[in-house]
């Protein structure tokens, strides 16, 4: 085991190198854990924002709408219905959102018609806008049940009221709480996130060096110089890759253990988490033997890094979440792996929207396993053409 033994006698010379950037990535991976949780959280806190109602049906009804949006909203009254006026006002931030009652509003209620009932413009990244349109639905839809269920019109309006003031307070769901064995904490879907990033950027730059270290004309003709076969060497040269990289995972498992708890850790979402990590830990160990083919200088090294590393984390959901990504972007993104590890993680987590399916699961894990294949057969290819070459 010689050829064993130097792997881990450069690596431990390189320790402080790579445990440097181990320290640095894990505050990194937990600030950015963190700072995501709090940017979650401040994206579901409703407030109350500034409207503007134009009112062309100027009815019974139409004016119960306002009302119970002014119990909740502030109602500005700009005393125009230009729409270029509105617009203007919306682009400076004077108001949020602008809602347009169409005239016959009453009428088409009566009907049970409950198309075309309301127009609107609103601010394109406000939450709350968002929030305040689920209300006007929802108040609707609620009259019209009223009607169509015999009410009139008076008697509809008062029991839609009553019914929606029990609805008045939005409770958030902490995940955390739920002592069930099927839940994923919101810290560790965000520790998961970003922890594909790390492990890449970690072993190309920490395990990468130690491979081009070996790879060097002086200790390889001293290796071969041996009695040490070239299958053997080439076992040892494996052998030292799968510890070097399966303790690094070990190690972000256990800090995510202990960021997020291990009895989440240890769920059943948990637990597909962690397989979904240890497919990509090999995707990112045959990306590492790959590049050391190529690679001769720790600056190239560096820049391959970067551009491996931070190119997968903007293009495949890492850093920016994949359902704000462009079609264009996320058609390029399919040809990553990283893609499909995120994909999984969305969708075990179901912070995304996606349903939870075991079958769509393993066909991501499927996936994912074909890049490595395929990574792999291609650095088995190049690093054979290099030893021709050689």
């Amino acid at each position: 085991m010689q050829v064993f033994n130097l792997f881990f006698k450069i690596a431990k010379k390189r320790f402080l190198s790579a445990g440097i950037y181990l320290g640095i990535f894990s505050v990194l991976l937990i600030f950015m854990s963190m700072n995501a949780i709090d940017s979650n959280e401040k994206n579901f806190t409703v407030s109350s924002i500034n409207m503007t109602i134009i009112d062309w049906d100027n009815s019974h009804t139409s004016k119960a709408l306002k009302q119970y949006l002014s119990d909740f909203h502030k109602i500005v009254d700009l005393k125009t219905e230009d729409k270029d006026v509105l617009q203007d006002n919306l682009y400076y931030q004077t108001i949020d959102y602008v809602l347009f009652i169409e005239k016959d509003f009453e009428k088409k209620l009566i009907e049970g018609n409950t198309s075309n009932l309301i127009s609107h413009s609103k601010l394109f990244d406000s939450t709350s806008s968002y929030f305040a349109q689920q209300q006007i639905n929802e108040y609707i839809n609620t009259l019209n049940l009223y009607i169509k269920g015999g009410f009139s019109i008076d008697d509809a309006l008062k029991q839609t009221d009553a019914s929606l003031s029990n609805t008045n307070f939005t409770n958030m769901i902490n995940y955390e709480a739920n002592q069930n064995n099927d839940t994923l904490s919101q810290k560790l879907f965000y520790y998961f996130q970003y922890v594909s990033y790390i492990m890449l950027s970690m072993l190309i730059v920490g395990m990468t060096p130690i491979l081009m270290i070996l790879r060097k004309k002086d200790i390889t003709s001293r290796i071969n110089c041996s009695s040490l076969t070239l299958h053997s060497k080439n076992i040892q040269i494996t052998l030292g890759c799968i510890v070097y990289s399966f303790a690094l995972w070990l190690v972000l498992i256990i800090i995510g253990g202990l960021f997020g708890g291990f009895n989440n850790l240890f769920s059943i979402k948990g637990l597909l988490c962690i397989l979904n990590s240890f497919l990509f830990l090999l995707i990112c160990v045959s990306i590492t033997l790959l590049i050391s083919t190529f690679t001769t200088s720790d600056n190239v090294l560096n820049m391959i890094a970067n551009c491996i590393g931070l190119g997968m984390s903007f293009l495949c959901g890492i850093f920016v979440p994949q359902w704000f990504l462009g079609d264009t972007v996320l058609s390029v993104a399919r040809f990553l792996p990283a893609y499909w590890y995120i994909k999984a993680n969305n969708m075990i987590s179901g912070f995304s929207g996606d349903n939870m399916s075991y079958q769509d699961y393993w066909t991501y894990i499927g996936i994912e396993l074909i890049f490595f294949i395929t990574i792999f057969s291609i650095y088995l290819l190049a690093s054979k053409q290099r030893k021709m070459k050689e």
